[in-house]
């Protein structure tokens, strides 16, 4: 058997700084994602045994969404139409699949043509290999899978005017309790009518993405998603499109998509089973009026085309014969919360108070509604049972409840994770090196203070109030700034962008890159002042001056409350992260003798430093991928993101061992028990980031790719 291995080797002598290597190392990652996503070629075993399939569902779930494979008729098709070879694709590490784009039944008076690209898996190894077909989801069923697919990326002068459609016949494939639609094994060929640009005649460069992967009964090879395949096509003039042509070209400009569940524009009876999707908030409130009025239950689908988990868990567990029986008896709203719908998503806000996805509320007329929140696969019988039990009136998994619309209900998750992100931000704070420091003069600050006569607990209390106070104060005036609607700003591409490029900054400062600076006057705030009014100025001088290392981990306690979509989010983890920072300092100030139990300031504060900035930078790809997934770049994706995960949590393992020093670090001489903990960690980290580069489906993670 063939093995596909793609490794590099780094000779350091001429590594004359570890940054570097860090450098190199984040963007080895991030090239080889783009060349197919798996940085060791890395190939798996996915078909198992075969259970049995599940039953066909009723005609009333979805029967307008499911399309069939649209195939080409051999007999039809004009195989001998001469073809134009455009371009080759294929050749990424791992992905064993070669291809070609070419150009048929050319018409310039009419301006369209046919786009062909051959998608060419590689020779049997035990069994043939298989590509899937261009209807499976973008990120497979469950993570695993890749359609097969050519399209035009936003921005190209180039218009699709029809479906894409395959010459290969698609059979289902049974995979633990999951169908999945492959094409016959062999090559496969996907014709996609087009309106060529338009232009002077002279060829007009541009590019198209092919999407593949491919398996076999035994192991899979690595999946590449949107490959750029540069090509050159004819370009006809303006007058041989006519109008009608050209608003073909207009609607032909909107992204290839499934066609959406039944609209809610409908003015007759709601029906049972059968799938709505309001577009605002007004047709959304309308439809639970109308379902209270008739005094039928209704189930609501909080979701999104970027929710990689809601899209899993419609294409699995909403296809359960027991769930299908029980969506027979619910009317069924499908609310899209993704950008430009901002008031669907400040629906789910003010209602619900969350803005997690999945997210699903089961209303029942007059009693209060009941929530769930869990992603989980229909493997698991046991939340399938309780899943299916909610849907038929029994309990949910989050708090949450409806009696009339407009009323606000209680907070559903989500809060403890961000309140231990707060705690942690505020943590780490304390051991950077110009908080760390300041310690110990401060608490002789107060020892003076009390051989002067002042009470020592009145004092320690009013210094850390005013450290609580001034980071209050930045969560009130963030949250001011953030307005009434943190949902739609939350998902919005221009904040995610701004909280992206921030965090690379503020990451690149604790590496050391640059210095963030505040004026020097503010440095002499509270000098030579005593008594209450020299503490609370005291405490305003500290988190001032030490703003150069509070001001990554409060960015990014602050960033991850607009994600909540609660305006209270910023204040309350702001006093969390304050908190955790003044009480040590006010201890201390009661007992100045428990300062002599506590380390020594030193170069180990550098590796926190290296360590969170790295974090910092990891967490900006976050935002940048969100950014990326609404303005259709096509430059960072799920297996770029997990690329770079990977290999910061690589480097970060590799940093606490000693085995690649920065030049303010002292050496190493030996591992404790937390440190070997925190290697083992990040290197753990790294593996499962791999694994999700050839089509694993990573769980909680996969939370992250909204």
């Amino acid at each position: 058997m063939r093995m596909r291995y793609c490794c590099a080797r780094l000779d350091t002598p001429w590594i004359s700084s570890p940054m570097v290597m860090i450098v190199a190392l984040l963007l080895a990652g991030s090239l080889s994602a783009g060349e197919g996503g798996n940085l060791f070629g890395e190939r798996r075993p996915i078909f198992g045994g075969e259970p049995p399939a599940p039953a066909p569902a009723p005609e009333v779930v979805e029967k307008d969404e499911e399309k069939p494979e649209a195939q080409s008729d051999p007999a039809s098709e004009d195989d001998s139409a001469p073809r134009q070879h455009l371009a080759d694709f294929g050749n990424q590490p791992g992905a064993g699949v070669t291809g070609s784009i070419f150009l048929s039944e050319v018409n310039l008076e009419a301006g369209t043509a046919i786009l062909i690209a051959r998608f060419v898996p590689p020779p049997p190894e035990g069994s043939a290999f298989h590509l899937y077909s261009k209807d499976l989801p973008r990120q497979g069923i469950d993570g695993m899978g890749r359609p097969t697919l050519l399209e035009i990326p936003p921005g190209q002068p180039l218009a699709a005017i029809g479906e894409l459609s395959a010459n290969a016949a698609v059979k289902d494939k049974e995979v633990l309790d999951w169908v999945f639609p492959l094409y016959e094994a062999g090559p496969v060929e996907l014709r996609l009518p087009v309106r060529l640009p338009a232009g002077d005649g002279a060829p007009i460069d541009l590019a198209l993405w092919v999407t593949y992967m491919t398996c076999n009964d035994e192991l899979c090879l690595a999946p590449v998603d949107r490959e750029v395949v540069a090509v050159a096509l004819p370009s006809v003039s303006n007058g041989a499109v006519g109008d009608a042509a050209a608003a073909a070209a207009a609607a032909a400009t909107e992204p290839q998509q499934p066609k959406p569940r039944p609209s809610s524009s409908s003015d007759g009876p709601l029906r049972m089973g059968h799938w709505y999707s309001p577009q605002n908030r007004a047709e959304l409130e309308e439809l639970l009026r109308r379902a209270e009025a008739a005094r039928l239950p209704a189930f609501l689908d909080f979701t999104g085309p970027t929710c990689v988990n809601c899209q899993i868990m419609k294409r699995t567990v909403f296809e359960v014969p027991v769930v299908e029986e029980a969506f027979a008896n619910l009317v069924l709203l499908s609310i899209n919360t993704d950008p430009p719908h901002a008031d669907l998503g400040q629906f789910q806000v003010d209602q619900f108070g969350t803005f997690t996805r999945p997210f699903y509320v089961r209303t029942r007329p007059g009693s209060d509604g009941q929530a769930w929140a869990t992603f989980f696969r229909p493997g698991n019988s046991e939340q399938l049972e309780r899943f299916v039990g909610f849907l038929e009136g029994g309990e949910g998994d989050a708090p949450a409840t409806i009696d009339g619309i407009g009323d606000s209900v209680g907070a559903a998750g989500g809060w403890g994770g961000f309140l231990l992100l707060a705690v942690l931000g505020g943590l780490f704070t304390l051991v950077m090196p110009c908080t760390y420091p300041m310690i110990p003069l401060t608490v002789n600050f107060f020892t003076k203070q009390g051989e002067k006569g002042h009470s020592t607990l009145p004092l320690a209390a009013t210094y850390a109030f005013g450290i609580l106070a001034f980071f209050v104060l930045v969560g009130v005036l963030f949250t001011a700034l953030v307005g009434s609607n943190p949902a739609y700003i939350a998902g919005h591409w221009m904040t995610n962008l701004i909280i992206g490029l921030l965090f690379l900054v503020l990451g690149a400062s604790l590496l050391g890159l640059f210095f963030l600076r505040l004026p020097a006057g503010m440095a002499n705030i509270g000098g030579g002042r005593a008594g209450y009014g020299g503490a609370l100025m005291m405490g305003l001088a500290f988190a001032i001056i030490s703003f150069t290392c509070t001001a990554p981990f409060a960015g990014l306690v602050l960033g991850t409350a607009m994600l909540t979509g609660m305006w209270s989010a910023a204040i309350i983890g702001m006093s969390v992260y304050a908190a955790v920072i003044a009480i040590p300092f006010f201890f201390l100030a009661l007992s100045p003798r428990l300062l002599t139990r506590l380390p020594g300031a030193g170069a180990w504060m550098n590796e926190f430093k290296v360590v969170g900035g790295l974090i910092e930078i990891a967490a900006a790809f976050k935002f940048l991928y969100i950014t990326d997934l609404v303005l259709g770049w096509g430059l960072i994706d799920r297996t770029t993101t997990l690329a770079i995960w990977a290999a910061i949590a690589g480097v970060i393992s590799v940093y606490l061992s000693g085995k690649l020093r920065m030049e303010s670090d002292a050496p190493i001489t030996a591992i404790g028990p937390w440190r070997l903990l925190l290697i083992i960690a990040f290197a753990c980290l790294s593996l499962i980031c791999i694994a999700g580069l050839s089509g694993t489906h990573l769980g909680a993670i996969e939370g992250l790719f909204p």
